[in-house]
């Protein structure tokens, strides 16, 4: 669920933390980097009071919607101010470094535009591609632990077949499902 609120509250303890704290002040803050953002949306907030606070967002800039994270605290220190990453150009995930179609050369797949089935930013982003997924991680390690739990799971229940791996550019290919998510009933 995507909202445009202004009523969130601002961690005291975090420095620079009002930049984030509504749509509004985001706004504002990307204005001041030079950024022509208008009708923000938030799509995703993760707080850790007094230490960490990330947002994702949709917004509109010059005329194209957009996903932008920005984080205090998460990828650098609090007092370095507000990092922005843009999807999908997020420069914590190595196989972005030299660009979209660098991967999808390297991965020998097509990324399908529009959103991202999944985006930790900084973290982990997951797209799709024709008949496949592309999972990126930040670090080469959480790559092979996603394979290799993979590997241990479809030995038990049906998990989508690794069809690639890149361990270097910290991303692999997984055959791609049709269905619905899991949902929580309760």
């Amino acid at each position: 669920m995507e909202r445009s609120s202004d009523d969130f509250p601002v961690d005291r303890g975090l420095p620079g933390a009002a930049a984030l704290a509504g749509a509004s002040a985001l706004c504002d803050h990307l204005r001041s980097r030079d950024v022509d953002a208008t009708d923000l949306r938030f799509r995703y907030v993760e707080h850790d009071p007094g230490r960490a606070l990330l947002v994702l967002a949709r917004v509109a800039v010059e005329g194209a919607q957009q996903l932008v994270a920005a984080s205090l605290g998460r990828t650098a220190p609090a007092d370095d101010g507000v990092q922005l990453a843009w999807y999908p150009n997020d420069p914590a995930l190595p196989a972005l470094a030299t660009g979209l179609p660098a991967l999808e050369q390297r991965l020998e797949i097509t990324v399908d535009t529009g959103d991202p089935l999944a985006w930790v930013p900084h973290r982990r982003l997951v797209v799709p591609a024709g008949g496949t997924i592309v999972k990126l991680h930040a670090a080469p390690s959480e790559t092979q632990l996603a394979v290799e739990h993979a590997a241990r799971a479809r030995a038990a229940v049906a998990v989508p077949r690794v069809i690639a791996v890149a361990p270097d550019i910290a991303a692999h290919v997984q055959e791609r499902v049709d269905g619905h998510p899991v949902g929580i009933v309760g």
